[in-house]
């Protein structure tokens, strides 16, 4: 599992094998989607798009009892 952390200006860094396996570049748009596993990131637009399913992206909250992958 890839991580990254939240900066104080509230940004964070896509892990480079993240960013390389779904073709996201500078400028590219990605959407954030919250489901009841966690939050999705999707590229939109170009790029390839995976599903919860496919495992990118799908990072689990821990929060409130995932496990975190």
């Amino acid at each position: 599992m890839d991580t990254s952390k939240v900066s104080g200006k509230w940004q964070v860094v896509i892990p480079r094998r993240v960013r390389e396996a779904e073709q996201i570049h500078i400028g590219s748009e990605v959407a954030f989607e919250r489901t009841p596993h966690g939050v999705l990131l999707r590229p939109i637009g170009a790029g390839k798009r995976l599903g919860p399913e496919a495992g990118y992206g799908n990072y689990q909250n821990t929060a409130s009892g995932g496990n975190g992958g």
